[in-house]
């Protein structure tokens, strides 16, 4: 397997990031989001604070704490998916098989 494309983002290219440990599978989440145009930032923010009310600075001002908790949120969604297989087609995650449900 090779690594994902920003994996290999230099540090400084990391603006925003957020981490969570999913309580429906054996995974940690973690993303990062960077300004496309590669512009370098000195500190990366955590994505809470980015997205605070009244934040300021140029992480939050681009919505970038948005993007890392978005995608974060999306991969996380999925791991539970992944993680609860009984789950009906189109249940939301981590709802419980109806009844009557093929197994």
């Amino acid at each position: 397997l090779t690594v994902p494309p920003a994996y290999e983002y230099a540090d400084a290219r990391r603006a925003a990031w957020t981490a969570t440990v999913s309580a429906e599978a054996p995974a940690v989440v973690y993303t990062v989001s960077a300004f496309a145009d590669g512009r370098t930032v000195e500190t990366p923010v955590p994505a809470e604070e980015a997205v605070r009310e009244g934040a300021t600075g140029t992480v939050a001002e681009a919505g970038l704490g948005h993007d890392a908790k978005a995608a974060a949120d999306r991969v996380g969604q999925a791991l539970t998916a992944l993680a609860a297989p009984d789950a009906a087609p189109g249940a939301a995650p981590g709802a419980a098989p109806s009844k009557g449900a093929a197994r």
